[in-house]
């Protein structure tokens, strides 16, 4: 039996190019139900994120198809449902056992931070796959 676990995201902060840099993890049977039905219509059977915004009326309209796993894929893990480890265990023809949905209200957050390095040093990094001091510049 497969599972018919699925994660789904809300975008709450986005950069200005529209990526999440934070979202909450929900549970949305019409969103499910979408997503469902795109899979079997489509016969998809791979990762892939779809993209939905709801108009004034409540109506769900498709705006993206990404045919890979999200960005924010980390957070399926979070909730409990790792989607590369279950795509590789059904393509390796495992029987998954069904689960309990994931839990509502887990958040993901980005965060960047800079660093400033000498040009020795990420060298060694990137190169050697280690440095001997790292650091602020002297």
């Amino acid at each position: 039996m497969r599972s018919t676990r699925l994660a789904l995201s809300i975008k709450r902060a986005l950069t200005d190019k529209g990526k999440g840099w934070a979202g909450i993890s929900i549970h949305g049977d019409e969103l499910l139900f979408a997503a469902k039905r795109f899979c079997e219509v489509t016969k998809w059977r791979g990762g892939l994120e779809l993209e939905m915004l709801r108009d004034e009326q409540g109506n769900l309209h498709l705006i993206e198809i990404n045919p890979r796993f999200p960005a924010w894929i980390y957070l399926s893990a979070g909730v409990g449902c790792n989607l590369p480890d279950l795509l590789v265990r059904l393509a390796l023809g495992e029987q998954l056992i069904p689960t309990p949905p994931t839990p509502a209200g887990v958040l993901f957050i980005r965060y960047a931070e800079e660093a400033i390095v000498s040009l020795a040093d990420f060298e060694n990094i990137t190169v050697l796959g280690e440095t001997l001091r790292f650091g602020a510049l002297a």
